[in-house]
């Protein structure tokens, strides 16, 4: 009762407190209801599309810590910080892409991140030789490249000579 705007719901009576139905249903018509006021040409239904979808961006940035593994970063220097915040928004908007692409898979988008998550390069050396292998591909990590209109790396990536 200490908020003004709650007082306009109620009615206050010496004896009582009630609720105030009449101004409830009045201001009921506003429920659901925004305004959106913008200095662009879009027309109002693209930047009320533009506006909802803001929900999913700071979705993205709760979580990019955890989904893009990045870890504080201790910057001094204007330029360094700059291209920190850079790199992230890259790593996010190629998220967002990624996400985009495989949208009419099957799958969901987070296991398949986990199953590209499992494809690493592994370099090694056999005498004077050096390989690079790509591990085996697990899972449906092909619907990722068919997305993406990519083929698999080739098993064998390459080798050079230690000679």
């Amino acid at each position: 009762m200490g908020n003004r705007g709650y007082q306009r719901y109620l009615k206050i009576d010496k004896e009582a407190v009630t609720i105030n139905e009449d101004v409830i249903k009045q201001e009921a018509i506003y429920d659901g209801k925004y305004l959106l006021r913008t200095n662009c040409d879009l027309p109002p239904a693209e930047v009320a599309l533009a506006y909802k979808g803001l929900w999913q961006v700071e979705r993205i940035f709760r979580t990019m810590k955890s989904s893009l593994d990045l870890r504080p970063i201790y910057h001094w220097k204007e330029e360094r910080v700059r291209g920190h915040i850079f790199i992230c928004f890259l790593a996010f908007v190629l998220q967002v892409m990624l996400a985009k692409l495989l949208k009419d898979s099957k799958h969901r988008y987070k296991d398949l991140m986990l199953d590209l998550r499992k494809l690493h390069a592994v370099k090694f050396t056999i005498g004077q030789e050096e390989f690079i292998l790509r591990t085996e591909l697990k899972g449906n990590i092909f619907d990722i490249f068919k997305a993406v209109g990519a083929r698999p790396p080739k098993r064998i990536l390459g080798y050079k000579s230690t000679i």
